[in-house]
Protein backbone atom coordinates (compact mmCIF):
# COMPACT_ATOMS: atom_id res chain seq x y z
CA UNK A 1 0.00 0.00 0.00
CA UNK A 2 1.18 3.44 -0.78
CA UNK A 3 2.46 5.86 2.07
CA UNK A 4 0.24 8.05 1.16
CA UNK A 5 -3.07 5.61 2.10
CA UNK A 6 -1.44 4.44 5.71
CA UNK A 7 -1.63 7.78 6.28
CA UNK A 8 -5.44 8.39 5.49
CA UNK A 9 -7.68 9.14 8.47
CA UNK A 10 -5.17 10.29 10.98
CA UNK A 11 -5.93 14.12 10.18
CA UNK A 12 -9.62 12.98 11.67
CA UNK A 13 -8.00 11.33 14.61
CA UNK A 14 -6.15 14.44 15.61
CA UNK A 15 -9.10 16.44 14.26
CA UNK A 16 -11.04 14.22 17.33
CA UNK A 17 -8.13 14.59 19.92
CA UNK A 18 -8.36 18.60 19.56
CA UNK A 19 -11.89 18.61 19.90
CA UNK A 20 -11.79 16.62 22.95
CA UNK A 21 -9.19 18.73 24.47
CA UNK A 22 -11.73 21.96 23.76
CA UNK A 23 -14.61 19.98 25.23
CA UNK A 24 -12.87 19.38 28.31
CA UNK A 25 -11.22 22.97 28.54
CA UNK A 26 -15.36 24.35 27.82
CA UNK A 27 -16.42 21.92 30.82
CA UNK A 28 -13.60 23.01 32.88
CA UNK A 29 -13.86 26.58 32.26
CA UNK A 30 -18.09 26.48 32.62
CA UNK A 31 -18.14 24.52 36.02
CA UNK A 32 -15.37 26.91 36.97
CA UNK A 33 -17.44 30.03 36.06
CA UNK A 34 -20.66 28.47 37.87
CA UNK A 35 -18.33 27.61 40.82
CA UNK A 36 -17.21 31.59 40.76
CA UNK A 37 -20.85 32.94 40.13
CA UNK A 38 -22.26 30.86 43.33
CA UNK A 39 -19.10 32.26 45.11
CA UNK A 40 -19.47 35.49 44.26
CA UNK A 41 -23.38 35.34 45.00
CA UNK A 42 -22.78 34.11 48.34
CA UNK A 43 -20.19 36.97 49.28
CA UNK A 44 -22.73 39.45 48.03
CA UNK A 45 -25.86 37.77 50.08
CA UNK A 46 -23.31 37.14 53.30
CA UNK A 47 -22.86 41.16 53.20
CA UNK A 48 -26.43 41.97 52.13
CA UNK A 49 -26.83 40.03 55.70
CA UNK A 50 -23.72 42.25 57.31
CA UNK A 51 -25.36 45.16 55.94
CA UNK A 52 -28.86 44.12 57.75
CA UNK A 53 -27.24 43.18 60.95
CA UNK A 54 -25.59 46.98 60.67
CA UNK A 55 -29.07 48.32 60.47
CA UNK A 56 -30.12 46.53 63.20
CA UNK A 57 -27.40 47.89 65.48
CA UNK A 58 -27.78 51.80 63.92
CA UNK A 59 -31.32 50.87 64.90
CA UNK A 60 -30.65 49.84 68.48
CA UNK A 61 -28.86 52.85 69.40
CA UNK A 62 -31.05 55.40 67.96
CA UNK A 63 -33.77 53.60 70.26
CA UNK A 64 -31.52 53.09 73.46
CA UNK A 65 -30.85 56.65 73.07
CA UNK A 66 -34.77 57.22 72.82
CA UNK A 67 -35.35 55.88 75.92
CA UNK A 68 -32.05 56.28 78.06
CA UNK A 69 -32.75 58.03 81.36
CA UNK A 70 -37.12 57.62 81.42
CA UNK A 71 -38.67 55.25 83.18
CA UNK A 72 -39.13 52.34 80.26
CA UNK A 73 -35.51 51.50 80.68
CA UNK A 74 -35.51 50.99 84.16
CA UNK A 75 -37.55 47.44 84.43
CA UNK A 76 -36.37 44.68 81.84
CA UNK A 77 -39.75 44.44 80.25
CA UNK A 78 -39.31 47.35 78.02
CA UNK A 79 -39.61 47.04 74.31
CA UNK A 80 -35.65 47.23 74.29
CA UNK A 81 -35.00 44.22 76.77
CA UNK A 82 -34.57 40.55 75.20
CA UNK A 83 -37.13 38.43 75.56
CA UNK A 84 -35.65 34.90 75.81
CA UNK A 85 -33.84 34.05 78.56
CA UNK A 86 -30.15 34.76 78.97
CA UNK A 87 -27.90 31.90 76.87
CA UNK A 88 -30.42 31.93 74.22
CA UNK A 89 -28.39 33.10 70.70
CA UNK A 90 -30.34 34.91 67.89
CA UNK A 91 -29.34 32.05 65.57
CA UNK A 92 -30.85 29.66 67.36
CA UNK A 93 -34.45 28.56 66.25
CA UNK A 94 -35.24 29.28 70.14
CA UNK A 95 -35.43 32.65 69.51
CA UNK A 96 -38.97 34.29 68.82
CA UNK A 97 -38.52 36.87 71.11
CA UNK A 98 -35.85 39.46 70.80
CA UNK A 99 -35.50 43.02 71.40
CA UNK A 100 -38.08 45.25 69.56
CA UNK A 101 -39.64 42.12 68.64
CA UNK A 102 -42.16 43.05 65.41
CA UNK A 103 -43.43 39.64 64.50
CA UNK A 104 -42.23 35.55 63.74
CA UNK A 105 -40.95 34.01 60.52
CA UNK A 106 -42.85 30.70 59.68
CA UNK A 107 -45.84 31.59 61.94
CA UNK A 108 -47.63 28.21 60.88
CA UNK A 109 -44.83 25.90 60.90
CA UNK A 110 -43.50 23.60 63.55
CA UNK A 111 -41.83 25.66 66.61
CA UNK A 112 -38.43 24.28 64.88
CA UNK A 113 -39.33 26.75 62.52
CA UNK A 114 -40.21 29.90 64.23
CA UNK A 115 -38.21 32.65 64.71
CA UNK A 116 -38.64 35.96 65.54
CA UNK A 117 -37.26 39.31 64.61
CA UNK A 118 -37.13 42.77 65.12
CA UNK A 119 -37.50 44.14 61.46
CA UNK A 120 -38.14 44.08 58.13
CA UNK A 121 -36.32 45.31 55.22
CA UNK A 122 -37.83 44.03 52.08
CA UNK A 123 -37.32 41.48 50.20
CA UNK A 124 -34.23 40.65 47.96
CA UNK A 125 -35.34 36.66 46.87
CA UNK A 126 -38.90 36.30 49.15
CA UNK A 127 -41.47 39.02 49.96
CA UNK A 128 -40.37 40.46 53.33
CA UNK A 129 -37.15 38.52 52.93
CA UNK A 130 -34.20 40.54 54.63
CA UNK A 131 -34.87 40.93 58.01
CA UNK A 132 -32.97 41.32 61.07
CA UNK A 133 -33.46 40.94 64.56
CA UNK A 134 -32.02 42.18 68.33
CA UNK A 135 -30.37 41.52 71.34
CA UNK A 136 -30.04 43.96 73.67
CA UNK A 137 -29.04 43.30 77.36
CA UNK A 138 -28.14 45.87 79.87
CA UNK A 139 -23.98 45.54 81.25
CA UNK A 140 -25.66 46.58 84.48
CA UNK A 141 -27.30 43.29 84.93
CA UNK A 142 -24.35 40.97 84.65
CA UNK A 143 -21.02 40.98 87.10
CA UNK A 144 -18.73 43.01 85.95
CA UNK A 145 -15.38 41.12 85.85
CA UNK A 146 -13.02 44.00 85.98
CA UNK A 147 -14.11 45.82 88.93
CA UNK A 148 -12.67 45.97 92.03
CA UNK A 149 -14.68 43.76 94.43
CA UNK A 150 -12.74 42.00 96.59
CA UNK A 151 -16.10 39.43 96.59
CA UNK A 152 -15.95 38.71 92.84
CA UNK A 153 -14.74 34.81 93.59
CA UNK A 154 -17.70 34.21 95.40
CA UNK A 155 -19.75 35.85 93.05
CA UNK A 156 -18.42 34.03 90.36
CA UNK A 157 -19.00 30.69 92.37
CA UNK A 158 -22.19 31.21 92.91
CA UNK A 159 -23.20 32.21 89.91
CA UNK A 160 -21.49 28.72 88.52
CA UNK A 161 -23.90 27.08 90.52
CA UNK A 162 -26.88 28.73 90.47
CA UNK A 163 -26.37 28.24 86.16
CA UNK A 164 -26.02 24.56 86.73
CA UNK A 165 -22.12 24.84 85.68
CA UNK A 166 -20.07 21.62 87.12
CA UNK A 167 -16.79 22.13 89.05
CA UNK A 168 -18.03 25.74 89.32
CA UNK A 169 -15.19 26.35 91.93
CA UNK A 170 -12.36 25.61 89.65
CA UNK A 171 -14.29 28.49 86.94
CA UNK A 172 -14.79 30.73 89.16
CA UNK A 173 -10.99 30.65 90.17
CA UNK A 174 -9.65 30.35 86.70
CA UNK A 175 -12.17 33.63 85.59
CA UNK A 176 -10.11 35.45 89.00
CA UNK A 177 -7.12 34.62 89.23
CA UNK A 178 -6.43 34.81 85.34
CA UNK A 179 -7.57 38.36 85.10
CA UNK A 180 -4.82 40.46 83.68
CA UNK A 181 -3.16 43.61 85.49
CA UNK A 182 -6.15 45.85 83.62
CA UNK A 183 -8.75 43.25 83.06
CA UNK A 184 -10.22 41.95 80.33
CA UNK A 185 -9.91 43.75 77.32
CA UNK A 186 -12.82 42.11 75.81
CA UNK A 187 -15.68 39.35 76.35
CA UNK A 188 -13.91 37.69 73.50
CA UNK A 189 -10.88 37.00 75.20
CA UNK A 190 -12.67 36.44 78.27
CA UNK A 191 -14.40 33.74 76.52
CA UNK A 192 -11.13 32.55 74.90
CA UNK A 193 -9.26 32.25 78.14
CA UNK A 194 -12.32 29.89 79.85
CA UNK A 195 -12.43 27.35 76.74
CA UNK A 196 -8.62 27.29 76.81
CA UNK A 197 -8.07 26.78 80.69
CA UNK A 198 -11.56 24.17 80.86
CA UNK A 199 -10.24 22.43 77.14
CA UNK A 200 -12.44 19.90 76.32
CA UNK A 201 -15.88 19.28 75.25
CA UNK A 202 -17.65 20.66 77.90
CA UNK A 203 -15.97 23.97 77.78
CA UNK A 204 -17.63 25.61 75.17
CA UNK A 205 -21.36 25.23 76.67
CA UNK A 206 -20.05 26.24 79.68
CA UNK A 207 -18.78 29.79 78.27
CA UNK A 208 -22.16 29.44 76.12
CA UNK A 209 -23.77 29.64 80.39
CA UNK A 210 -21.78 32.25 81.53
CA UNK A 211 -21.56 34.67 78.49
CA UNK A 212 -24.78 36.40 79.05
CA UNK A 213 -23.99 36.70 82.78
CA UNK A 214 -20.49 38.82 82.78
CA UNK A 215 -19.18 41.55 81.24
CA UNK A 216 -15.80 43.45 80.95
CA UNK A 217 -17.64 46.51 80.52
CA UNK A 218 -20.28 48.80 82.40
CA UNK A 219 -20.34 51.42 84.81
CA UNK A 220 -17.92 51.71 87.63
CA UNK A 221 -17.49 54.02 90.60
CA UNK A 222 -15.65 57.41 89.90
CA UNK A 223 -12.02 56.24 91.83
CA UNK A 224 -12.95 52.49 91.12
CA UNK A 225 -15.05 50.13 93.29
CA UNK A 226 -18.01 47.84 93.20
CA UNK A 227 -20.00 47.87 90.12
CA UNK A 228 -23.63 47.93 90.87
CA UNK A 229 -25.84 45.66 89.22
CA UNK A 230 -29.21 46.49 88.07
CA UNK A 231 -32.06 44.92 90.32
CA UNK A 232 -34.44 45.10 87.43
CA UNK A 233 -32.99 43.73 84.34
CA UNK A 234 -30.41 41.30 85.99
CA UNK A 235 -31.33 37.45 85.68
CA UNK A 236 -32.10 35.39 88.78
CA UNK A 237 -28.78 33.52 88.03
CA UNK A 238 -26.76 37.05 89.17
CA UNK A 239 -28.89 37.93 91.50
CA UNK A 240 -28.62 35.00 93.63
CA UNK A 241 -25.15 35.17 92.94
CA UNK A 242 -25.20 38.64 94.68
CA UNK A 243 -27.53 37.38 98.02
CA UNK A 244 -26.18 33.51 98.28
CA UNK A 245 -23.03 33.80 100.95
CA UNK A 246 -23.79 36.99 102.73
CA UNK A 247 -23.12 36.85 106.27
CA UNK A 248 -22.19 39.83 108.87
CA UNK A 249 -21.79 40.34 112.55
CA UNK A 250 -25.66 41.27 114.17
CA UNK A 251 -25.99 43.74 116.63
CA UNK A 252 -25.40 41.41 119.14
CA UNK A 253 -22.13 40.31 118.29
CA UNK A 254 -24.03 36.96 116.50
CA UNK A 255 -22.97 35.95 112.73
CA UNK A 256 -25.89 36.35 110.75
CA UNK A 257 -25.87 34.46 106.99
CA UNK A 258 -28.14 33.69 103.89
CA UNK A 259 -27.04 30.49 102.27
CA UNK A 260 -27.30 29.34 98.97
CA UNK A 261 -30.96 28.07 99.37
CA UNK A 262 -31.97 30.83 101.66
CA UNK A 263 -30.41 33.16 98.92
CA UNK A 264 -32.54 31.35 96.41
CA UNK A 265 -35.54 31.58 97.77
CA UNK A 266 -35.31 35.17 98.59
CA UNK A 267 -34.61 35.87 95.06
CA UNK A 268 -37.01 33.47 93.50
CA UNK A 269 -40.29 33.60 95.62
CA UNK A 270 -39.69 37.56 96.78
CA UNK A 271 -37.45 39.88 94.80
CA UNK A 272 -38.21 38.52 91.19
CA UNK A 273 -42.43 38.82 91.64
CA UNK A 274 -41.87 42.18 93.24
CA UNK A 275 -40.13 44.25 90.86
CA UNK A 276 -39.33 46.28 88.82
CA UNK A 277 -38.15 48.92 91.98
CA UNK A 278 -38.45 52.72 91.71
CA UNK A 279 -35.61 53.71 93.51
CA UNK A 280 -33.16 52.68 96.70
CA UNK A 281 -36.37 53.95 98.87
CA UNK A 282 -38.90 51.39 97.34
CA UNK A 283 -36.54 48.47 97.35
CA UNK A 284 -36.17 49.01 101.23
CA UNK A 285 -39.96 49.91 101.97
CA UNK A 286 -40.40 46.88 100.25
CA UNK A 287 -37.78 44.88 102.40
CA UNK A 288 -39.41 46.66 105.77
CA UNK A 289 -42.83 45.18 104.51
CA UNK A 290 -42.71 41.86 102.82
CA UNK A 291 -42.75 40.24 106.69
CA UNK A 292 -41.18 37.34 105.04
CA UNK A 293 -37.50 38.01 106.19
CA UNK A 294 -36.17 38.23 109.78
CA UNK A 295 -35.26 41.24 110.60
CA UNK A 296 -31.72 40.67 110.72
CA UNK A 297 -31.62 39.19 107.32
CA UNK A 298 -33.27 41.61 106.28
CA UNK A 299 -30.92 44.69 107.51
CA UNK A 300 -28.16 41.91 106.40
CA UNK A 301 -29.03 42.55 102.80
CA UNK A 302 -29.55 46.44 103.21
CA UNK A 303 -26.06 47.01 104.93
CA UNK A 304 -24.72 44.65 101.57
CA UNK A 305 -27.09 45.76 98.83
CA UNK A 306 -26.79 49.41 99.31
CA UNK A 307 -23.42 49.86 102.14
CA UNK A 308 -24.52 53.60 102.58
CA UNK A 309 -28.13 53.01 103.70
CA UNK A 310 -28.17 50.70 105.98
CA UNK A 311 -31.50 50.24 107.99
CA UNK A 312 -31.80 51.77 111.33
CA UNK A 313 -34.30 50.04 113.78
CA UNK A 314 -35.09 51.14 116.81
CA UNK A 315 -32.43 53.96 116.84
CA UNK A 316 -29.56 51.06 116.37
CA UNK A 317 -28.40 49.12 113.15
CA UNK A 318 -29.09 45.59 113.46
CA UNK A 319 -26.00 45.01 110.93
CA UNK A 320 -23.83 47.78 109.79
CA UNK A 321 -21.78 47.81 106.09
CA UNK A 322 -18.65 47.66 108.49
CA UNK A 323 -19.92 44.68 110.08
CA UNK A 324 -20.30 42.88 106.43
CA UNK A 325 -17.74 39.93 106.19
CA UNK A 326 -18.79 38.78 102.36
CA UNK A 327 -18.63 41.93 100.10
CA UNK A 328 -21.02 41.62 97.11
CA UNK A 329 -21.99 44.30 94.42
CA UNK A 330 -24.49 46.95 95.36
CA UNK A 331 -27.60 47.51 93.33
CA UNK A 332 -28.55 49.83 91.44
CA UNK A 333 -32.17 50.59 89.56
CA UNK A 334 -31.67 51.78 86.26
CA UNK A 335 -29.20 50.83 83.31
CA UNK A 336 -26.21 53.03 83.43
CA UNK A 337 -25.84 53.60 79.63
CA UNK A 338 -23.86 50.22 78.76
CA UNK A 339 -25.56 47.92 76.51
CA UNK A 340 -24.40 44.38 74.77
CA UNK A 341 -25.92 44.81 71.58
CA UNK A 342 -26.18 41.55 69.34
CA UNK A 343 -27.65 41.66 65.63
CA UNK A 344 -28.47 39.16 63.01
CA UNK A 345 -28.90 39.53 59.84
CA UNK A 346 -30.61 37.36 57.37
CA UNK A 347 -31.48 36.68 54.11
CA UNK A 348 -34.40 34.63 52.93
CA UNK A 349 -34.79 32.71 48.96
CA UNK A 350 -38.12 31.87 47.83
CA UNK A 351 -38.46 28.97 49.42
CA UNK A 352 -37.53 30.33 52.82
CA UNK A 353 -34.50 28.97 53.56
CA UNK A 354 -31.37 30.86 55.14
CA UNK A 355 -29.18 31.62 51.95
CA UNK A 356 -27.24 34.15 54.49
CA UNK A 357 -26.84 35.26 58.00
CA UNK A 358 -24.40 37.54 59.92
CA UNK A 359 -24.26 38.32 63.00
CA UNK A 360 -22.52 41.40 64.88
CA UNK A 361 -21.75 42.09 68.57
CA UNK A 362 -21.53 45.46 70.34
CA UNK A 363 -21.02 47.42 73.24
CA UNK A 364 -23.48 50.89 72.82
CA UNK A 365 -22.66 53.16 75.74
CA UNK A 366 -25.31 55.99 76.02
CA UNK A 367 -23.92 59.25 77.46
CA UNK A 368 -27.21 60.51 79.29
CA UNK A 369 -26.60 57.66 81.72
CA UNK A 370 -28.65 57.41 84.88
CA UNK A 371 -26.62 57.22 88.09
CA UNK A 372 -28.47 55.75 90.98
CA UNK A 373 -26.05 53.68 93.46
CA UNK A 374 -29.00 53.31 95.87
CA UNK A 375 -27.54 56.42 97.96
CA UNK A 376 -30.15 57.32 100.59
CA UNK A 377 -31.25 60.51 98.95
Amino acid sequence: MPPFCRQRGSVLVLVLGVLTLLTLFSVSFAILMSIERDASTNYQEQVRARLLARAGLERAYAELRAVSGRAASAAGDGAWAFGERRGVQLTSAECRSPSFSAGKVHPGRTPEEVRGYSSILGGTFAQSGDLYSLKIMDMASMIHVNDDNPGRRRLLLNLCTALGIADGAAVASTIDRSRPTRGYASKRQLGDMVRSALGGSNATTTWELLADHLTCYGYVPPGGGRAPVNVNTAPAAVLVALVAGLEGRGRDGKTISIDYAEGRRIVQELILPARPFADWAAFEAWLDGTGKLTPERRDLLIAALAPTAARVVGGTRLVAPADIRTPTSPLCFAPHGFFEVSASGIVYDPKDRILAEEVLTTVVRIDQAVEELGERQ
